[in-house]
């Protein structure tokens, strides 16, 4: 019972001293010490018998805290933040678009900062996003709220949307 907690305490240490490499220009030291964190993260089905009964407590507390580095140099939550797990991210480039990103923060979500280092499987148990069809559905719906004509659709966007639909091994 007493390790869960303590795990937690550890990893607000490595947020603290992430904040203060963002805070003095120092982004990628702080997703380099957050990726070292992760390393250490106890997972069901990978760690030793005694962690493996405390992996999923100690995952729970991790998705309580603001541990995940964004794009934008804020720590939020891990359900709050992005991984991208297609070829390109939307406009047909290799980084989200600038609309892309605003339409992520309208639905209370950001990129993870892409020097971040998190194991995928690390990422499921914790609730990262992925680009998968019910984030697409979620953010159609808030972006076709506001069509009020075909002359509204953003073309481009929506082919990206459909051909990532058609991608997600989820819909198989």
């Amino acid at each position: 019972d007493e390790v869960p907690p303590l795990f937690e305490r550890a990893a607000l240490v490595f947020v603290a001293m992430a904040q203060r490499a963002v805070d003095g220009g120092e982004t990628d030291k702080a997703a380099a010490l957050l990726s070292y964190f992760f390393e250490f993260v106890p997972l069901p089905g990978v760690t030793t018998d005694f962690l493996a009964s405390l992996a999923p407590a100690c995952c729970k507390r991790l998705r309580g805290c603001k541990c995940m580095l964004d794009c934008h140099g804020q720590f939020v939550h891990p359900q709050q933040v992005l991984i991208s797990n297609a070829e390109g991210d939307g406009d047909g480039g290799s980084a989200f678009s600038a609309r892309t990103l605003a339409l992520l923060a309208s639905i209370g979500l950001s990129r993870l900062h892409p020097s971040v280092s998190l194991p995928p499987a690390l990422a499921d148990r914790l609730g990262v996003r992925r680009v998968d069809a019910a984030l697409l559905v979620e953010m159609l719906a808030e972006v076709s709220a506001d069509w009020r004509a075909a002359a509204d659709v953003d073309v481009n966007w929506l082919a990206w949307l459909l051909m990532t639909l058609q991608k997600d091994a989820a819909l198989g």
